[in-house]
């Protein structure tokens, strides 16, 4: 199924809204849509098989016809993104969310059932200044802000 998926998101570089929450998508659905979909405002990845490496680029890839084999941060080449729900991706860490998840313009972000610190939720605030709406199911943010004077 995700070569299938793999194979209609190529063909589909002007694609504003993409909801893929419980199509187990991996890294390398990720490095498609982190390549040709650019132009993304709305990414839903709930319930993916995506990791640390496939969020950062990292890995290699078997199944597209990408010519380079590598990237780096590949989850930043979507500028314009608004919406991120990374709710249950089991197979990501903080350090590696705090790293990938830099957006000039992203207002809302999904991490439920993501193991992710009160620390590391307070860098993600720091590093994406547009961002309103945090959903974490164990995240307080005045108690960390209260902790941090």
């Amino acid at each position: 199924m995700e070569i299938l998926i793999i194979a209609l998101l190529q063909k589909a570089p002007h694609l504003v809204d993409l909801d893929l929450s419980s199509c187990r998508v991996g890294n390398e659905t990720l490095k498609v849509i982190s390549k040709f979909l650019i132009h993304l405002k709305y990414l839903n990845l709930e319930n993916s098989s995506v990791s640390d490496s496939g969020l950062i680029g990292k890995i290699k890839l078997c199944c597209t016809t990408c010519e380079d084999e590598y990237t780096s941060k590949q989850l930043l080449n979507i500028k314009g993104l608004e919406k991120l729900n990374l709710s249950r991706c089991a197979h990501i860490t903080e350090a590696c969310v705090i790293q990938a998840i830099q957006f000039q313009f992203l207002r809302e972000l999904y991490l439920e059932g993501c193991k992710i610190s009160d620390r590391a939720m307070l860098r993600m605030y720091l590093n994406n200044p547009c961002l309103q709406k945090v959903i974490h199911s164990d995240f307080n943010l005045v108690s960390m802000l209260y902790k941090t004077m």
